[in-house]
């Protein structure tokens, strides 16, 4: 749904300078599936919205007090209670409902990009044919109607494929007829004929998946940000990055930053008991499979079956040089990674 409809539809040239940043974060929620707003990219679409821009620095105080938001722990950005977002589903939400039957499009799927990219050849096309492809995953998958050129570059290479010429590339896309420009900033949208053909030739890719409605803010979080962060702020960082690769779908990545917070909570743990010496030799920190015994032997508090279980987390030797982690690995492990963060955040608390 266009931000101009949206904007329409929400009479927010009616509304106060915060509930229009509200109503704008929402929009970024529902069309490209974005979960931490950051206010200058924000302020960015309001043009785009015909709503003029408000006073930045009284803006920024009342989003950090209003009640709808909450800190995401990094770069000032902010988070929607998931409270707020079901109230502003529950009002606004049948926008898209209408919207999408309009479309005829389906709803999200589990399809993984480079399942998608196998099945349609992509590595034998043309950039601009690759281009188009990307867009529609993101339009099928995320329900995303409106494309920046330099922001698909990394789609690209999440999907391992390099572009051989970007500034060609960026030509072709504006002259393609398979796309128009929606905003000032280059944004392009696809033609309702190009989706149309789209849609015949590679919707049934997503036909045969099971019907699901998705609040994307009440996401499962690995790690309950509401409940874990504030304690350190490179503790913040690290859980910000599980949950952000976690939602992604980039499991080897969640998991692999999943085992750095263990290691650095245990490590931290042992040097504010004043044992950090145990876990050194030579000066070096002992080996992740030593440490989780030590931990075990040093800290009673701390189940030795969930120090087992976390263990594998990140441990690609013990699966095999191929092995990809994906959202299943996460989750057998999920409540025994979060039973013991909680006695290991306190352990690793100053004394």
């Amino acid at each position: 749904m266009r931000l101009i409809d949206f904007a329409d539809a929400c009479n927010m040239n009616s509304k106060t300078e915060i509930e229009v940043f509200e109503l704008m974060c929402y929009h970024e929620t529902k069309e490209n599936g974005v979960t931490v707003f950051y206010i200058k990219k924000i302020l960015i679409k309001y043009e785009d919205a015909g709503i003029a821009l408000p006073d930045v620095s009284s803006l920024k105080k009342e989003i950090h007090k209003y009640i709808s938001f909450r800190q995401h722990g990094v770069e000032n950005a902010v988070r929607f209670r998931k409270e707020t977002f079901r109230s502003l589903d529950k009002t606004y939400g049948h926008l898209w409902e209408r919207s999408r039957t309009l479309d005829g499009t389906m709803n999200k799927t589990n399809l993984r990009l480079k399942e998608f990219v196998d099945i349609c050849g992509l590595t034998a096309k043309t950039d601009i044919e690759r281009f188009e492809l990307l867009c529609y995953y993101l339009y099928r998958e995320k329900g995303m109607t409106s494309f920046h050129v330099r922001k698909m570059f990394d789609v690209f290479d999440d999907a391992e494929i390099t572009v051989a010429d970007k500034s060609a590339l960026k030509k072709r896309v504006k002259e393609s007829e398979s796309f128009r420009t929606v905003s000032i900033d280059g944004a392009v949208s696809f033609t309702p004929g190009i989706l149309r053909t789209l849609n015949r030739e590679h919707g049934h890719m997503w036909e045969s998946a099971p019907v699901t409605n998705v609040d994307p803010v009440a996401e499962i979080e690995v790690i309950p940000e509401e409940k874990f962060c504030g304690r350190r702020e490179t503790f913040d960082r690290f859980i910000v990055q599980i949950n952000e690769t976690y939602r992604n779908g980039s499991y080897d990545a969640c998991a692999s930053v999943m085992r750095r917070l263990f290691e650095a909570s245990v490590i931290l743990s042992f040097r504010s008991a004043g044992k950090e010496d145990d876990i050194l030799v030579d000066g070096r920190f002992v080996c992740f499979d030593e440490l989780v015994k030590k931990a075990s032997e040093a800290f009673p508090s701390l189940n030795p079956d969930d120090l087992i279980t976390i263990s594998k987390i990140g441990d690609y030797s013990r699966l095999g040089p191929m092995y990809t982690f994906g959202a299943n690995d996460i989750n057998s492990v999920r409540s025994a990674y979060r039973d013991l963060l909680d006695p290991l955040f306190r352990l690793s608390e100053p004394l």
